[in-house]
């Protein structure tokens, strides 16, 4: 599976498959995350044996947003409680991840999620 956005067809997240019930002929699949300015996204299935499968109309829209964060500074040595607000985060602490990073990735640090919710 995959989700092309549907303003820039060359911006495409891929779609890790989790579980497929062909009784309830339901997929469930984890998405990685993507850049909100490249949504709304096109969700594209393909069969390993009978190629793609019909799903139009399944648009996928991240739509998430990084209002603000607090404290701006904190100790080098980490353990420093950061809080982001915004909107559309998951639930669940996994859907959130979170990384800090001076350089635009390069050297990104992975923090730990403590708890979450929608904002």
């Amino acid at each position: 599976m995959n989700a092309t956005s549907i303003s820039n067809s060359t911006y495409i997240r891929y779609m890790n498959v989790i579980a497929v019930n062909d009784t309830a002929k339901t997929i469930t699949c984890m998405f990685g995350g993507a850049e909100s300015k490249y949504g709304p996204f096109k969700i594209w299935i393909r069969h390993s044996a009978t190629g793609l499968i019909e799903s139009d109309g399944l648009v996928l829209d991240v739509n998430a947003y990084v209002d603000s964060y607090s404290p701006a500074v904190g100790s080098i040595y980490g353990g420093t409680l950061l809080t982001i607000n915004g909107r559309n985060f998951g639930d669940t602490y996994t859907d959130n991840p979170v990384q800090l990073s001076a350089n635009g990735g390069i050297g990104s640090i992975d923090c730990f999620v403590q708890s979450t919710n929608s904002t």
